[in-house]
């Protein structure tokens, strides 16, 4: 009988053949308790941009890197599991909703959720569309976050759904 781990990184070495990504090398990161090793790149290539982001003008790979962990996510109680990291990456594609960051050029937020502590969370993921790429620069969950007040604040602005 295959355990849950052996799933999980078939799931993991499947999604790294299909996209050229390196989400298992991600995942060995996290693992070693977010330690890098000698001479790694401190950036991960973990996804590349959907149809449906590159339709509000995000394009090429997604990446992450070190700043992330220094983020909001890290506090106990809102840290996110190696599975929860996979699902966020992987889902980013099929967000519930993207907002624009009014006073941040090329910023966004992606919002998808995970299950964290036996409850569904929504997650805020922003990124920042560089020249190349689109780099995840935090992860923040936000617990009881009525859809409908996305983009309606001074910051941010809901492009998708389209208000």
């Amino acid at each position: 009988m295959t355990n849950l781990n052996e799933i999980l990184q078939d799931k993991i070495r499947l999604y790294d053949q299909e996209n050229g990504t390196e989400l298992a090398r991600f995942v060995a990161f996290l693992e070693r308790g977010k330690v890098y090793e000698e001479n790694e790149n401190i950036f991960f290539y973990v996804g590349n941009v959907g149809d449906l982001l590159q339709k509000y003008g995000l394009k090429g790979k997604i990446t992450i890197g070190k700043i992330v962990f220094n983020k909001h996510h890290t506090i106990v109680g809102h840290e996110l599991d190696t599975h929860n990291w996979i699902n966020a990456i992987q889902n980013i594609n099929n967000p519930l909703a993207i907002s624009k960051y009014l006073n941040r050029d090329n910023s966004f937020r992606i919002y998808t959720t995970v299950a964290l502590d036996g409850n569904v969370v929504c997650l805020g993921v922003d990124v920042r569309l560089t020249r190349d790429n689109v780099k995840i620069t935090s992860i923040r969950t936000a617990f009881w976050r009525d859809v409908k007040k996305i983009g309606h604040s001074e910051n941010e602005q809901l492009i998708y759904p389209e208000p």
